[in-house]
């Protein structure tokens, strides 16, 4: 038989569990210099990850992708119909 205090520990579990996979905002840890001086390595960071579900990014934005199974963040510097030149 299980115990009231094991029941209890295990739905607690269960309810986090659930809470953690609903909900849109992730912490995560910036790593690299690249942002510099707006994000700092090792700085904590919350991610929102509903932010684009009603509106595409805008230029400026500090947005986080994952490309080829490696996590980046970067600020958007052209969007849709920008022109822009690459220099080499």
């Amino acid at each position: 038989m299980i115990g009231k205090r094991t029941w209890q520990i295990a739905c607690g579990a269960v309810l986090l569990s659930g809470l953690y996979l609903l909900s849109p905002y992730r912490i995560g840890i910036v790593c690299g210099e690249s942002m510099s001086p707006t994000l700092t390595n090792g700085q904590p960071i919350l991610i929102d990850r509903s932010a684009y579900r009603n509106h595409p990014p805008q230029r400026g934005d500090v947005v986080i992708f994952v490309r080829n199974g490696v996590t980046y963040i970067k600020r958007v510097a052209a969007v849709e119909g920008d022109r822009f030149t690459v220099l080499r």
